[in-house]
């Protein structure tokens, strides 16, 4: 039995590069965000892989140390690991100068140019973020963090 839900199923086997914020919407229990722990755990089976940057580690964790949430730090370290459905990406020269570059023809802040870069360098079929610019920087189709398509 196929445990992906029929309107993923053109996404399997692709690269899909996760914003730092679908971090954070996955881990909340609020049930509008029930479509995204989905999307999550069908990465986690393996139909797809997951990409991002270094930098998730540094804006996810925000939060969790300045309410001293000490779960929250460790789900996000533990989380934000590579693992066999997730690469998470260096930040290295080539992804700095293709944000600088990012940047100067897109409005677009540096946190989310080094998104962006490193979605584009690392070749990402997709992008899931609640953000349009982000994706559109890089010519990308965007999965929307809410709502899941």
């Amino acid at each position: 039995m196929d445990s992906v839900p029929q309107k993923w199923h053109s996404l399997r086997g692709g690269r899909i590069y996760v914003d730092a914020n679908a971090w954070i919407y996955a881990r909340e229990v609020d049930a509008k965000w029930d479509d995204l722990r989905t999307f999550f755990d069908c990465a986690q089976m393996g139909a797809w892989k997951f990409v991002t940057s270094e930098l998730s580690l540094a804006e996810t964790m925000v939060w969790p140390i300045q309410s001293r949430d000490r779960r929250a730090q460790s789900e996000f370290q533990q989380v934000l690991q590579n693992a066999p459905h997730l690469t998470v990406v260096t930040i290295s020269r080539a992804i700095l100068l293709e944000a600088a570059t990012l940047r100067a023809t897109r409005v677009l802040e540096l946190p989310d140019a080094i998104h962006a870069a490193t979605a584009k360098l690392a070749r990402c079929s997709h992008f899931l973020t609640g953000d349009e610019e982000l994706a559109r920087a890089v010519h990308l189709p965007r999965l929307h963090t809410e709502g899941m398509l």
